[in-house]
């Protein structure tokens, strides 16, 4: 392991696995975020026809 990642790997490793969890974070919050707008505009043009 220490010739993969070298002598900073103990500091490396886990930013990218801090980085990954962030990242898949986010994903998942504006899926959730798009999903609820798209529920509420529904609404609104169910309500609402042109």
């Amino acid at each position: 392991m220490h010739d993969l990642v070298g002598r900073y790997g103990a500091y490396v490793i886990p930013a990218w696995g801090i980085s990954a969890a962030v990242l898949l974070w986010m994903v998942a919050d504006s899926l959730w975020r798009a999903r609820r707008w798209r529920k509420a505009a529904e609404a609104r043009n169910a309500r609402d026809p042109d």
